[in-house]
């Protein structure tokens, strides 16, 4: 399992990993890099256990869907090399689909098909953390993950 140097969280869960599947005879070993060459090595599928995360920029579950299951999609399926037709399939009519119904099904049925193939686990969620201080006003917490400095002044 590659892991970044020094990244106690994605430590921690690999030896959570390492002791959830040791009774089944799967013998987790840890490759620690820096965490450049972990990102590098994941891109270029020199791995075969990593971590990644995820955090949507929009709220269209397209974004996440292209990019996890879509092996064209500019991620190679979040540089795993997953690739299913029906999948593929299912998520570029999506894109297209404008009834919300419709679209909903479609979606779903994405989710089971690549859930079943189970080429990722998903773990857990990480609430987003960050600091703040009295002095900082105009500051907004945004779901999404990103932050608008426009309107933000120390004071």
């Amino acid at each position: 399992m590659i892991v970044a140097s020094g990244d106690q969280v994605h430590t921690g869960i690999g030896e959570v990993l390492q002791s959830a599947v040791k009774p089944l005879g799967i013998d987790v070993t840890f490759k620690q890099v820096d965490s450049s060459t972990e990102y590098s090595d994941i891109q270029q599928f020199k791995y075969q256990l990593g971590i990644s995360y995820w955090q949507n920029d929009n709220i269209d579950p397209d974004e996440l869907a292209t990019f996890a299951v879509d092996p064209n999609g500019g991620a190679k399926s979040w540089f795993t090399g997953y690739s299913d037709p029906k999948v593929t399939a299912l998520v570029h009519r999506a894109q297209h689909e404008t009834n919300p119904a419709a679209r909903c099904r479609l979606y779903a049925r994405m989710q089971d098909i690549s859930a079943q193939d189970a080429f990722a686990g998903f773990l857990y969620y990480s609430p987003f953390a960050y600091a703040f201080s009295n002095k900082v006003h105009g500051f907004h917490v945004s779901p999404l993950g990103n932050f608008h400095l426009e309107e933000v002044w120390l004071g």
